[in-house]
């Protein structure tokens, strides 16, 4: 059976993202009484679950049939259009275009779903954000999240986010009373804030401040370099890898590969 993800009615802000005249036509259609969610977002899932979910169409109007045609995707990237009842909708008539997630890579998914309304075409969004689990060499058999970032042959873990902001990965057993934490990578370029290692406490109230006072991983011209961070306080800590900021404070997209990641010693 399909899921349903959040249909999100009002969504504004993802109209610059894409194709604005289409999300455009959907807001005119919709003054005429069809009602279709302007973005479709599934949230977090698991890459190994892809998920197939409905898009709904009726005809809210007292008068008027719309008829609906050519269901295709704008990109094609991370969806597929599995299958669609929709034709002439009259007044208080229904119709479902089923959509499949057909994710390749644990990194986030955007995409246009658009038909042929009576010589209009309309779209509406759809959205999902696919993470994975691995073991991180130098790491034993401790479960790292991945988000944006991919295996590579070699066993190393490799980021290469030209557009998504959203690259992460997450230790996902905490540590107690770590001494040293080192990471061997590189990265292109030699800008100070490419990425960041966090080490983070584990408190009752969530996650502490940083405790390593140095924690930027600068580009590294495509160099392997291993950096070495103390910890001083005891407790529990998360660690992560997360990116660096741009010049205005926000995360920007950026490629690096870690070979490995060792918490008091390489555990292999």
């Amino acid at each position: 059976m399909s899921q349903l993800p959040s249909a999100v009615l009002s969504c504004e802000s993802w109209a610059a993202s894409s194709r604005y005249s289409d999300w455009l036509n959907l807001l005119q259609l919709k003054q005429q009484g069809l009602s279709l969610a302007t973005a479709y977002d599934l949230g977090e899932q698991a890459l190994s679950a892809p998920q197939t979910f409905d898009i709904e169409i009726t005809n809210t109007s007292a008068d008027q049939t719309f008829n609906l045609s050519n269901p295709a995707l704008l990109s094609g990237n991370g969806f597929d259009i599995e299958s669609s009842d929709c034709a002439a909708l009259t007044p208080g008539q229904r119709c479902v275009v089923e959509v499949q997630s057909t994710p390749e890579l644990a990194q986030t998914y955007q995409d246009m779903v658009t038909l042929e309304v009576d010589n209009l075409r309309i779209g509406t969004y759809v959205a999902a954000a696919y993470r994975d689990q691995g073991a991180i060499a130098g790491d034993g058999v401790a479960s790292w999240t991945m988000l944006g970032w991919g295996k590579t042959p070699n066993g190393s873990v490799m980021v290469d986010n030209d557009s998504n902001r959203d690259a992460l990965l997450v230790r996902e057993q905490v540590v107690a009373n770590p001494k040293i934490v080192e990471i061997t990578y590189r990265a292109p370029g030699s800008s100070s804030w490419h990425m960041f290692l966090n080490v983070n406490r584990q408190g009752l109230f969530g996650d502490g401040a940083n405790l390593v006072p140095a924690n930027t991983l600068s580009g590294t011209e495509d160099q392997w370099v291993t950096r070495e961070f103390e910890i001083t306080e005891p407790g529990l800590f998360r660690v992560s890898v997360t990116p660096g900021l741009s010049l205005i404070g926000q995360p920007q997209p950026f490629t690096a590969e870690i070979a490995q990641i060792c918490i008091d010693g390489c555990d292999n």
